[in-house]
């Protein structure tokens, strides 16, 4: 049983929380376990996403973020956080790898030796 309750749904988080969990539900088409936990403080939720909203506007594009969090949660071995291909079999069907993949490939050796490493060049 977790420690901290998490809402089985949205009508059942805090009221003040609806507003911005909706729109996540819009964009990634499901309200995570983690939107849902956070949603019990309204004033933690609106931190986290506006936390990630600061991250977005990185240097960083989408693709790439998208790519170091899949090689760190293969890595982890987050079955929640994958999809149901293995991001090593993604790009090994005859196409050229993006251009950001070297940069997700090093996320591997960045996050086991985080001071050892430098990312390859795009």
């Amino acid at each position: 049983m977790p420690r901290i309750a998490t809402p089985s749904s949205i009508a059942n988080a805090p009221a003040a929380a609806l507003p911005m969990l909706q729109p996540v539900g819009k964009q990634l088409g499901v309200i995570p376990n983690l939107f849902r936990m956070v949603a019990n403080s309204p004033a933690a939720l609106e931190g986290y996403l506006g936390m990630m909203g600061a991250l977005a506007k990185g240097r960083l594009p989408a693709p790439t973020r998208e790519r170091i969090a899949l090689a760190i949660a293969e890595i982890n071995g987050c079955n929640y956080c994958l999809p149901p291909t293995p991001i090593s079999a993604r790009h090994s069907q005859g196409s050229t790898p993006p251009r950001c993949w070297p940069t997700a490939m090093a996320a591997p050796r960045i996050s086991r030796q985080p001071r050892r490493c430098v990312l390859p060049p795009e």
